[in-house]
């Protein structure tokens, strides 16, 4: 999963520079798993492979809460909303359109459940 342009709003939520994402000769893309905290990567993989079968049948994009990771390694949690756009990318190729909106500071909703209180 690759940034392929250049993302400035994506940088200034991530504490970025401004040019993030966009392809450095010699070096190519940025990964987009380079920002995921590593705990959500397998979520992630499953989440965009399953929002891409399911493309035509769906009216509403799906979501998911996860947590990324800012300049300076700290978890900050999105809610990522996903748009396959097939054929863009070339023949056989797929390429997702994300919207990443800042979620309050706290646990991820769906985390929220198996943590326990400390008083």
């Amino acid at each position: 999963f690759n940034i392929t342009e250049r993302a400035p709003k994506l940088a200034a939520l991530l504490l970025r520079r401004s040019a993030f994402g966009e392809p450095v000769d010699g070096v190519g893309p940025t990964s987009f798993l380079a920002i995921v905290h590593k705990e959500d990567h397998d979520m992630l993989r499953t989440y965009l492979e399953s929002s891409s079968s399911r493309a035509d049948e769906l009216d509403v994009a799906p979501s998911i809460h996860m947590r990324l990771l800012d300049s300076n390694g700290t978890a900050a949690p999105v809610m990522i909303i996903s748009s396959t756009l097939d054929g863009v990318a070339g023949a056989g190729k797929v390429r997702h359109m994300l919207g990443i909106n800042m979620l309050d500071e706290g646990p991820i909703p769906d985390q929220a459940e198996n943590t326990i209180s400390v008083s």
